[in-house]
């Protein structure tokens, strides 16, 4: 598969849904899609995910894929935004940073985050995804008694 932003990008959206499906609580610090058909998501958690979280978010993103789920990306209004991100400190930093950008969000399943880059319109287009789980295990730092965690994922 060639380097293509869009799915990368999708790929990432999945795994930022399906980890907060599990873990609700999870904060979104960031995401990382440029380096070839890999993305990463960081979050802070209050217990870091193991191994065996790790394969359930990846089986629920293969489930997203086999159901053909649509991201949804669409902008709104800053007022709107700071009441999505309301207990996302990372996400409303990014909001307030740019106060006369409109905010764009993908919405997937359920799950929202601020749009980084375009989103693929179904996950059906993505043939398979991985977890890097030997990479993401690993906390990045810990403060405010929160891990920050960096998950690894792969677009084959």
């Amino acid at each position: 598969m060639k380097n293509n932003l869009p799915i990368e990008q999708s790929g990432a959206v999945l795994l930022m849904a399906a980890v907060k499906k599990i873990y609700p609580s999870a904060r979104i610090v960031k995401c990382d899609v440029d380096r070839k058909n890999k993305f990463s998501y960081d979050f802070e958690v209050k217990s870091l995910l193991n191994n065996h979280d790790l394969e359930i978010v990846e089986e629920i993103m293969q489930e997203m894929i086999r159901r053909d789920l649509r991201i949804k990306q669409f902008p709104i209004l800053h007022e709107e935004a700071r009441l999505i991100f309301h207990q996302e400190p990372y996400r409303l930093k990014e909001i307030y940073a740019s106060p006369y950008k409109k905010p764009i969000v993908s919405l997937l399943d359920g799950e929202v985050d601020l749009a980084q880059k375009p989103c693929i319109d179904k996950v059906g287009e993505i043939s398979s995804v991985s977890i890097d789980k030997n990479q993401s295990l690993d906390p990045i730092s810990m403060h405010d008694n929160y891990y920050h965690q960096r998950i690894y994922g792969l677009i084959s």
